[in-house]
């Protein structure tokens, strides 16, 4: 009987994880803690192809099974470099300028304290008798 691997994949897209641990371990011999779903089905996929259509040869098995020995393995990772890198240099963003306003640091004139204000003794003449500062 021909296995349609289309219509396996369809159905191993709808089960659930226990389930794919379970068609996992019919068609591996062994349990997976596996619960990543896209991982059990691309293994399941694979075992179903394999079964259905052969698997590697033996002397595919060998040629693979030398490559791996004579591989280069890095046993230790790679050492991190210590050079330092230079911090990137300031960007000056424009500021929305409001033309109504003097331009920052300017003086704001005669007898402005640190708060800008104008003190009550040079008011004029008229806007102290409005505020009663008289």
């Amino acid at each position: 009987m021909e296995l349609n691997i289309v219509h396996e994949v369809a159905t191993l897209e709808r089960l659930t994880i226990g389930q794919l641990r379970q068609r996992f371990a019919e068609l591996f011999g062994e349990a997976t803690q596996a619960s990543n779903r896209t991982w059990l089905v691309k293994r399941i996929a694979w075992r179903l192809q394999a079964l259905a259509e052969g698997d590697l040869s033996q002397r595919a098995r060998r040629r693979a099974a030398e490559l791996a020995r004579d591989a280069d393995l890095r046993l230790n990772p790679p050492r991190r470099q210590t050079t330092t890198t230079t911090p990137p240099e300031p960007v000056t963003v424009p500021t929305p300028v409001d033309h109504r306003l003097p331009p920052p640091g300017t003086p704001c004139g005669v007898g402005c304290g640190r708060t800008g204000l104008l003190r009550s003794a040079q008011l004029t003449g008229s806007a102290a008798v409005i505020t009663g500062l008289l």
